[in-house]
């Protein structure tokens, strides 16, 4: 075959698999399934670690999907982009999930990421005379109202059998409160990290001291609308995938995680996150433990506030299907259907 109808003959071969494959980019390849996205309202803290550990190794991308954050000041505007559509999903904490559907929201908490005794605690000066619970009668408190310190401060202050009324609460942002603490406008501040780390430092652990109580847990959850969760079940699954091979990587690599954890959080310093980091419990989980903090603390906000809906069931907070399906042992909540 002569040279210049041998290059047209390979030509016209090709040109059906060119025009093919610039059709296909343009409608989508039937055989190549499209990259779903799952949008994370985040608002960056150290009980989110398998997230960021997860994303950092690439699991969810290898997992067939993109995950993205969008910062949040604190839980309780994450859940609120995303109950306000803004995001697929939100790191929080299980008091704002409480508040929110107290409120009359509906929430599906998909899994629970980590829990701690110690990451939230109260800080006091010990030179004002402050050595225990009961040494707070009388004393001006800083807090976040309607946050876990809150519900922490209530534990320590009922336990000491003192009355709220028998102490002043200032309600503060956790981020001034080692400011406040340092310049003396306040005799204590009850806080979580990295927060509770900088109120120490602030004022010097010899000058200080640091409570917890043991009827105390946090629990970091990962949220949102129901509809939401359920419009996207195939990318949803993926996610928890990714999450539970970032808890596996965990075994064995404390320090890379570290690295990881304090690379995406830019105000923790990596010193810090180290020092407070074996106080987490880093599992995808949903339990019946989360089951009863959650009810645990829809019954003291009923009690101490006025809400439409005091009487509420949180069992319908937990969706357990996907979590079920992908790591049947992770779920050990006893007759949860969802």
């Amino acid at each position: 075959m002569p040279k210049k109808s041998y290059i047209a003959a390979i030509v016209l071969i090709g040109l059906p698999a060119v025009v093919a494959a610039v059709w296909s980019a343009k409608v989508g390849s039937p055989f190549v399934k499209p990259r779903q996205t799952i949008v994370i309202a985040d608002a960056p803290r150290a009980a989110f670690a398998l997230l960021y550990i997860a994303q950092a190794k690439n699991y969810f991308r290898e997992e067939g999907i993109e995950v993205t954050f969008e910062t949040a000041k604190a839980a309780p505007e994450a859940l609120s982009d995303a109950l306000e559509g803004k995001v697929d999903l939100a790191n929080v904490f299980e008091t704002t999930v409480i508040l929110k559907h107290l409120a009359g929201e509906a929430i599906s908490v998909i899994t629970a990421l980590s829990s701690s005794q110690k990451n939230t605690g109260l800080v006091a000066l010990k030179d004002r005379g402050i050595l225990n619970p009961k040494d707070l009668k009388g004393r001006t408190i800083g807090v976040s109202k309607n946050r876990n310190g809150d519900f922490l401060l209530f534990l320590l202050l009922t336990g000491a059998g003192i009355k709220s009324s028998a102490v002043t609460l200032i309600d503060m942002p956790e981020e001034t409160m080692a400011a406040a603490l340092k310049e003396g406008r306040v005799d204590a501040v009850v806080t979580w990290n990295p927060y509770l780390t900088e109120a120490r430092i602030a004022v010097g652990e010899d000058r200080s001291v640091l409570m917890h109580s043991e009827l105390f847990l946090q629990v970091a959850l990962l949220a949102g609308q129901p509809k939401v969760i359920a419009q996207k079940k195939e990318a949803m699954k993926a996610l928890l995938r990714g999450v539970m091979r970032a808890e596996g990587f965990l075994t064995g690599h404390r320090d890379e995680a570290v690295d990881i954890v304090a690379e995406h959080l830019p105000n923790y310093p990596k010193e810090a996150v180290r020092t407070f980091w074996d106080d987490f419990i880093m599992e995808a989980k949903l339990d019946n433990v989360t089951l009863n903090l959650l009810d645990q603390k829809a019954k003291w906000l009923s009690s101490t506030r006025t809400y439409k809906r005091p009487n509420l069931d949180v069992s319908q907070l937990i969706f357990s299907a996907y979590l079920r399906e992908v790591h049947p042992e992770a779920v050990t909540i006893q007759g949860q259907p969802r």
